[in-house]
């Protein structure tokens, strides 16, 4: 197709089972104009929107006593919570720091194996959170979320037969993602950093996502 100002713009458009996915974008400058990716399953969901290049998303992972969440900004920012109902817990996440807002981490630390959760977390001497939250037994999304001295970092990542969105982010706040899809003789991929998507990989139009 070609937009308002004669450019050439490429569509691409997948969906399956387990996910939604649709872009459109400039050829010669791999700028990524409009796009939605949607992956979903029994425990996790994955969403990114892109809107003239910029991009937005959020993460969840859940079950019947925890939830974590991921809102992922188009300034490249991030914010989270996450939250066990059994321990009354709830940790918020903002500015790349972790901080409890409801319930409270015992001296002696909290260490859960849960059917599809872990926790493991203390606080320091300065009463810093430390330690890790991750999930435990999903099967196409998967996250751990490592905080040191109240700071955080780690990875999210929902993935199937031919497709991955991977998302991290950092102590300083910020998030990036790769989204891939296709097969080793057809494939594409779109790299996110501070919130400005660019499409990095392009071999064909239409795949199996």
């Amino acid at each position: 197709m070609v937009d308002q100002n004669g450019k050439q713009i490429l569509s691409l458009s997948h969906s399956g089972d387990h996910h939604l996915a649709e872009a459109k974008y400039d050829p010669l400058t791999g700028r990524i104009n409009a796009g939605v990716i949607y992956s979903f399953s029994d425990n996790s969901a994955a969403s990114v929107q892109i809107v003239d290049g910029k991009t937005t998303g959020t993460f969840q992972h859940s079950g019947d006593t925890h939830k974590t969440r991921i809102d992922m900004s188009s300034d490249g920012t991030f914010t989270g919570s996450f939250e066990d109902t059994t321990i009354g817990l709830k940790i918020e996440m903002r500015g790349g720091g972790a901080s409890v807002t409801s319930g409270k981490i015992p001296v002696n630390g909290i260490n859960i194996i849960a059917d599809h959760h872990i926790i493991s977390l203390k606080l320091d001497s300065n009463n810093r959170i430390c330690g890790s939250i991750e999930s435990k037994d999903t099967q196409y999304g998967d996250f751990k979320i490592n905080v040191d001295q109240g700071k955080i970092s780690g990875c999210l990542t929902h993935q199937g037969d031919g497709h991955e969105t991977s998302i991290e982010v950092f102590p300083d706040g910020k998030w990036s993602a790769s989204l891939s899809a296709g097969t080793p003789d057809s494939r594409w991929s779109v790299g996110v950093e501070n919130g400005n998507a660019g499409m990095q990989v392009v071999a064909g139009l239409k795949f199996g996502f």
